[in-house]
């Protein structure tokens, strides 16, 4: 049985791929009011940051996170990008004052319904994952790839309308229950 989607509002920290597909997830399963930060104000969160205020998103860049923390409130529930440390300011702030933290692979997982194999591990996660992809698809079930992996999208991005094969770096499993 899968979690519910924790109560919201929701901020995202970090705007790299899976923290942009959190929030895209997030705002389309209408999960409410969705905060987003991300340290760098780099081209490619510019970007993101534009396309996700012309969508009611509040995003703060650059600083340490804790401004967007105190704009969001204490009953925020904070949506960890895979490449965001447990021990940033913001992630440090959140802890102290009990506010939930998990990571964007819990999210994906919690809004999928599809069946997903997880593969973790230090070396051959990306060809373990294809080889249980091959697997399934020889016994005649669709499947898609996600997780952490530049050969499919991020889990809350995931169309999940067959199985789901996940790749997971072990990193990600730290922000989650």
């Amino acid at each position: 049985m899968r979690a519910s989607l924790p109560a919201g509002p929701f901020l995202v920290a970090g705007l790299g791929r899976a923290g942009r597909a959190a929030a895209d997830a997030l705002l389309r399963v209408g999960a409410g009011a969705v905060w987003a930060w991300d340290a760098s104000s780099n081209p490619p969160q510019r970007s993101a940051a534009r396309r996700l205020r012309a969508r009611g998103v509040h995003v703060t860049l650059g600083g340490d996170g804790r401004e967007a923390l105190d704009e969001a409130g204490a009953h925020v529930t904070i949506v960890k990008s895979p490449g965001i440390f447990m021990d940033v300011p913001l992630l440090r702030a959140a802890r102290a004052l009990g506010v939930e933290v998990i990571d964007e692979l819990e999210l994906g997982w919690g809004l999928c319904a599809a069946p997903i194999v997880g593969v973790t591990g230090t070396n051959g996660k990306s060809t373990t994952s294809r080889l249980c992809c091959a697997v399934l698809e020889g016994a005649g079930h669709p499947v898609e790839l996600a997780g952490n992996t530049e050969f499919g999208p991020a889990l809350s991005a995931a169309g999940c309308g067959g199985w789901v094969v996940c790749e997971v770096s072990s990193f990600q499993l730290e922000a989650s229950p």
